[in-house]
């Protein structure tokens, strides 16, 4: 695949009608969200942890794809790095805090192939038995950030969470679910309802 065919891929994705463009870049007003919401965390994570999440010069998620080369017509996986936006470090932070809380174990998600065989090495299928497999197209941006929260909050209620404790995770899942943006060949983009591409707190939306 050449870089214009590269190119004219992106573009076709992100012309799909799931994203809009910003005016200008957002992430010095994020950072300073990220701040004012450290004001509030005493529990769930020391003055220490708080500095080391902070992330010093910060710069707007990027997106870039990878091509698919095993398939027909070699369509794109779109992926956001989110290694120098100012959310990164508390995403990471914030997934082991959910589940060291509530023990938090998706029923639906593998790790790799490894863990798939372990988990149907003892299934005993028909022989007229049919494997079927289904992709699902643009998740995460079509999660809407508010019932992440919800979610979230119900099983932090299910597992009596205390309340401090809970308001302070809820206030850094907020102010990471809301921050969505990232550059792309058209500027400044958003998803219209859910979250990024490869967000890291996108394990929980």
């Amino acid at each position: 695949m050449n870089k214009e065919e590269y190119v004219e891929k992106i573009l076709d994705f992100l012309n799909a009608g799931m994203y809009d463009s910003l005016r200008n870049d957002p992430t010095h007003l994020y950072q300073k969200d990220v701040k004012e919401t450290f004001k509030n965390i005493h529990c769930v994570m020391d003055e220490k942890e708080k500095f080391r999440s902070l992330v010093m010069n910060p710069q707007p998620p990027k997106l870039y794809s990878l091509v698919k080369l095993h398939k027909d017509n070699y369509p794109i996986r779109p992926v956001v790095s989110f290694v120098t936006a100012p959310s990164v470090e508390i995403s990471e932070k914030l997934i082991a805090i959910i589940q060291n809380h509530t023990n938090f174990k998706s029923k639906f998600s593998l790790k790799n192939s490894y863990h798939l065989i372990n988990e149907i090495q003892d299934f005993t299928l028909p022989d007229n038995a049919k494997l079927i497999s289904s992709d699902v197209k643009n998740l995460f941006p079509s999660i809407p950030p508010n019932e992440t929260i919800t979610l979230v909050e119900n099983l932090l209620d299910k597992n009596s969470i205390n309340p401090v404790v809970k308001n302070e995770i809820l206030d850094l899942l907020t102010v990471q679910v809301h921050r969505k943006d990232f550059v792309s060949l058209l500027g400044e983009i958003e998803p219209r309802i859910g979250s990024s591409t490869s967000k890291p707190i996108a394990f929980f939306t």
